[in-house]
């Protein structure tokens, strides 16, 4: 094999990932979703809740799917004990990147605030 090789060979091989890389996600399952916040605390009380919130935050383009799968979905709050409310990391793992939702009024604090039409906001 000779330089001009590898080269042609290193191209065609860039060409291929970015090609791949432009290939749109595929649309994800409400088993998908499940999966995604199965690892919840409290999932078998707010498992729907959960599911929904994981939804709406991926399609409004807050959260991936690769962060709630590494969180492993919602974890509840200790600052919030007596109340339903859970949260997750979105693009990054500081307190900056928590978005908080509250199971039962559906409502997103943190990062979420203030996007979207199809859930009721923090005010």
């Amino acid at each position: 094999m000779n330089i001009g090789s590898i080269v042609v060979t290193g191209l065609f091989g860039v060409a291929i990932l970015g090609a791949a890389a432009n290939l749109p996600s595929r649309a994800l399952t409400e088993k998908d979703y499940e999966r995604l916040v199965a690892r919840s605390d409290d999932v078998e009380k707010h498992g729907e809740s959960f599911s929904g919130a994981a939804r709406w935050l991926i399609e409004a383009g807050i959260c991936s799917e690769y962060d709630l799968r590494q969180n492993g979905g919602w974890i509840k709050s200790r600052t919030h004990d007596s109340q339903p409310i859970y949260f997750t990391y979105c693009s990054g793992s500081s307190l900056a990147d928590r978005v908080y939702f509250d199971a039962e009024t559906l409502e997103f604090y943190g990062r979420a605030r203030g996007y979207g039409d199809a859930v009721r906001l923090a005010g």
